[in-house]
């Protein structure tokens, strides 16, 4: 099957506006939230994405500050998926962001400082730990299956 119906991809595009909303609401307006890797309405080519063909997955390539990655920031890029995309998943039906495995512990120590500022509840955060998976080529972007 290539693509997915019309009403389930204006939900998705949904659910990422509001993941934006979220990372603008925090950041005041200063930073913006990058969004790749979307297929076009319906599915399609989309090389060299094999997974990416069918509508379903996003990539949220990481927020950098100054010559390395901001661990805050990217961590508050889980935050929004976790707060506003309530049914992603991935492989096998399972809850899972992609990301190389060097990155896990700068966005868990992010996700902590989240909670520390009272802007996620522990239990967000340790969900955000939990579906952190690692994936060979994604150290400098969070893939996403954005549809159930």
């Amino acid at each position: 099957v290539i693509g997915v119906g019309v009403a389930v991809q204006y939900q998705a595009a949904c659910w990422m506006a509001g993941m934006g909303k979220d990372y603008d609401a925090y950041y005041k307006s200063q930073r913006k939230i990058f969004v790749g890797g979307v297929s076009k309405l319906g599915g399609g080519y989309f090389p060299p994405h094999v997974s990416h063909q069918h509508g379903i997955d996003a990539d949220f390539p990481f927020t950098k500050s100054g010559s390395g990655s901001d661990a805050l920031a990217n961590a508050m890029i889980v935050a929004a998926v976790i707060r506003q995309m309530p049914d992603f998943k991935h492989i096998n039906g399972r809850e899972y962001i992609v990301v190389d495995q060097s990155k896990h512990a700068a966005v868990g120590w992010g996700l902590d400082q989240l909670v520390t500022q009272g802007n996620l509840t522990p239990e967000q955060a340790a969900r955000g730990k939990s579906v952190l998976v690692h994936w060979p080529n994604h150290n400098d972007h969070f893939h996403v299956r954005i549809l159930p």
